[in-house]
């Protein structure tokens, strides 16, 4: 009984401090929901910084922990500036390991390039470099859907249709219109190889998550077929390279997966002709990972428990 009444007074005090929080909660309302919503949020210290920055999308100008992986990549495909065709490239790692990021990063710089400098340099203003990032989990698991998306770019259905290479080509100019789905998977080749031979296109794809493409056999035909598909393209070229008009267009494909063997699991026909760099991405460290954060994506406090683990 004793404990009860001394009790009762404090509890009086937590409920007339629960109404005084309530009250000043609701002073700050004027009706509107969201305006309501931000005044509240406003009043109390952020986790995030800018929320945009943790959203999967978001490339940061910097990849702090890869930068070298994007600087290594990025020689490995600056050949196509002049006309050569860069080596294919296979990187392997663990999920969220920045596979993605580094490809869609380098990718980025190299589209920025070419519209910076394409009128200023000798071979430029003569290869149109496309870049094509697709992830084979989102529709695009077999042979067919891949070659659908590649072509469906608005880029390559421009020159398909005559006005990127030539405004006054008329409708018999066309390589392939907008219905594609239900032709033949040799015509999609075809079309394909006729498009990068007319606007002279370096293409580089990226499939990412290459190991979704369920059947083997999709796997070995997609890959043989747009390899081989370099070589018919510029078969009759001349072997000086410095000749301006040595270049008909050519494919690289930059696949990532986390299965190590995938390759391996490849036929020994597609191995043959597949000339490759490998990339490995090791799991970043905690230093790696609290120089990300840094650079806006998290507040202060959240990097704190890092330390403690270092």
């Amino acid at each position: 009984l004793i404990l009860l009444i001394l009790l009762i007074p404090l509890r009086m005090e937590m409920t007339e401090e629960n109404e005084t929080a309530e009250t000043a909660e609701t002073k700050k309302r004027d009706g509107n929901l969201f305006k309501d919503i931000f005044n509240i949020c406003n009043s109390y210290t952020k986790i995030f910084k800018d929320k945009r920055k943790i959203s999967p999308e978001y490339i940061p100008l910097k990849l702090p922990g890869r930068e070298k992986d994007c600087t290594e990549m990025a020689s490995v495909l600056s050949d196509a500036f002049s006309g050569c065709m860069p080596m294919n490239i296979f990187i392997y790692g663990m999920p969220g390991t920045g596979k993605t990021s580094v490809i869609k990063r380098v990718f980025d710089e190299m589209e920025k390039f070419q519209k910076k400098n394409g009128h200023n340099e000798n071979k430029l203003n003569k290869v149109k470099i496309i870049t094509k990032y697709i992830n084979c989990r989102e529709k695009a698991t077999t042979e067919y859907q891949v070659l659908l998306r590649i072509l469906e770019d608005e880029r390559l259905k421009e020159i398909a249709s005559g006005r990127g290479s030539n405004p006054d080509n008329n409708n018999e100019d066309k390589i392939y219109g907008y219905k594609l789905d239900g032709l033949a998977v040799e015509k999609l080749y075809e079309f394909l190889e006729k498009v990068l031979k007319r606007g002279k296109i370096a293409l580089l794809v990226s499939l990412d998550e290459v190991d979704a493409i369920r059947k083997n056999f999709d796997k070995d035909n997609l890959f043989y077929n747009l390899v081989r598909m370099n070589s018919s393209l510029n078969d009759n070229l001349s072997d000086n390279p410095e000749e301006s008009d040595n270049f008909n267009g050519g494919i690289t494909i930059i696949s990532t997966t986390n299965d190590m063997k995938f390759k391996e699991k490849l036929d020994p026909r597609t191995r043959s002709s597949y000339q490759k760099k490998i990339f490995s991405l090791k799991d970043m460290r905690h230093p790696s990972l609290k120089k990300f954060w840094k650079k806006g994506k998290i507040s202060h406090f959240m990097t704190e428990p890092l330390k403690k683990q270092q």
